[in-house]
């Protein structure tokens, strides 16, 4: 007996010391070496872990394809998952099985930043810069992406944006022209006092063509990157210089949020609760978000069969405040996991993904996401697949002002997120977003705000 129980104290010590290696193993510290000219005749399997979607799938086996040009006897494996991606790392993590890339966005990004799992990739950034033979320059791509992959926006590189997504306003053509709409003002840098008239006109042809009950926009006022920009366009400070919470004082966020309200008031969008315009099922007309082109069109093109993409589909910047214009933006794109044993290949394959063929590979993914590239903005140029079927599109739309040849930046991305707790960066969203969603349904401006405050204060107290 006494030998049967040393026998399973011995099997519960190992199953232990096996369930401990991940959570133990020492990260990187971030002076490593780095080899930007891996042995060509290397042999390894690159493991990429991504989503469970068939086209960001098809990326990473693209990118792969590209790789195995100069690395023949490399493979790269790919890992799709669902759920959480925090979540889904942190389990890898604590089980000594995390892949070598890992999809990301910022948000997860900050959540994952102290907790040792993604690798700090400035010493590669600074290797580049030294290197005479490298092709690599940060400075061909647009800055705010790149900036949304660093800790608290100005520190660690932990995340490899991996295309521009910028929220535009993607509305229908048809439905424009047939309400009269005067197109002189939906134009790239268009305010929102030009929006509202052309709202105006829009709400008028809809409630005397038997569509009273229709909404005009599928605004996402309760998502970050929308709110966000409105908020900075109307001055709203979230933090003090103390740290503690100051979306209450002053009268800049309960502006910003009336005028949001006002589009509820006007029938403009739905109150919270209620079926959105639905754009892409031809009852709305806009939609104000980030996604490609291809897929707010392919859904469209039912409704009008036989029809050129032009003749229903466009595309145009969001309006700004004049003197305050903030368009909104995020990034998603890839990080290296900072015990992979194939550091130096998933850098040539994050670089290949910036190359100008990795971000072709992205356009004809199904997706046409907008390239990072400075040198690829004109869409019209067949060698920059994203406005491949679009060239009588719009679509300068998605790069209009960020910053390229003396333009200013409009890109506005959620930098409060870093001033308090990064760690805790969604939940803090997600009070601001029950904030918009309350007071829209209804709620008076004191009691909405109150919860959203006394939410965010614990939150930091974390």
């Amino acid at each position: 007996m006494k030998k049967f129980i040393c026998l399973i104290l011995s099997v519960l010590l190992a199953v232990a010391a096996v369930g401990c290696k991940g959570r133990r193993k020492p990260q990187v510290s971030d002076d490593y070496e780095v080899n930007l000219h891996p042995d060509t005749s290397v042999s390894a399997t690159l493991r990429v872990a991504t989503t469970n979607f068939d086209g960001e799938k098809k990326i990473i086996s693209d990118i792969g394809a590209l790789l195995k040009k100069k690395y023949p006897n490399v493979k790269v494996k790919i890992e799709p998952f669902s759920g959480a991606i925090s979540t889904q790392y942190a389990s890898w993590y604590n089980a000594g099985d995390v892949p070598d890339i890992l999809i990301n966005n910022t948000f997860d990004m900050f959540t994952l930043s102290d907790k040792g799992i993604l690798l700090n990739l400035d010493p590669y950034l600074d290797a580049e810069k030294k290197d005479a033979e490298s092709d690599f320059d940060i400075n061909d791509y647009y800055e705010a992406y790149f900036k949304m992959g660093q800790d608290k926006f100005d520190g660690a590189q932990y995340m490899i944006p991996r295309s521009a997504d910028r929220v535009v306003c993607h509305y229908n053509k048809a439905i424009f022209e047939a309400a009269g709409v005067d197109m002189t003002k939906v134009r790239n840098g268009w305010t929102w006092d030009d929006f509202l008239e052309v709202c105006k006109t829009l709400r008028d042809w809809y409630d005397s063509n038997g569509r009273s009950d229709y909404y005009l926009i599928d605004s996402y006022f309760d998502w970050e990157a929308n709110y966000n920009a409105i908020f900075e366009s109307y001055g709203v400070e979230y933090f003090g210089t103390d740290g503690s919470v100051t979306l209450n004082k002053g009268d800049a966020a309960k502006n910003a949020l009336d005028f949001m309200k006002s589009f509820v008031n006007n029938r403009y969008i739905a109150p919270p609760g209620v079926e959105q315009a639905g754009m892409t099922a031809n009852k709305g007309c806009m939609l104000f978000h980030s996604q490609s082109s291809s897929n707010v069109s392919a859904k469209l093109q039912q409704y009008y069969p036989g029809k050129a993409v032009d003749e229903y589909y466009d595309v145009v910047t969001m309006p700004v405040r004049e003197g305050n214009e903030k368009i909104g933006c995020g990034a998603a794109g890839y990080s290296v996991y900072s015990g992979s044993s194939n550091r130096d290949l998933a850098w040539q394959f994050l670089k290949l993904l910036l190359s100008k063929d990795g971000q072709n590979v992205m356009a004809d993914s199904g997706n046409n996401y907008v390239p990072l590239r400075k040198d690829m903005t004109d869409y019209t140029d067949p060698t920059n697949h994203w406005g491949n079927g679009f060239e009588k599109c719009n679509m300068s739309a998605f790069t209009y002002n960020c910053g390229v040849n003396g333009d200013p930046d409009w890109n506005c991305y959620s930098t409060f997120i870093a001033q308090q707790k990064p760690k805790q960066a969604t939940n803090i969203s997600k009070a601001i977003e029950s904030l918009i969603s309350s007071y829209l349904g209804g709620a008076s401006y004191d009691t909405a705000m109150k919860a959203c405050v006394n939410a965010i204060s614990r939150y930091i107290q974390m």
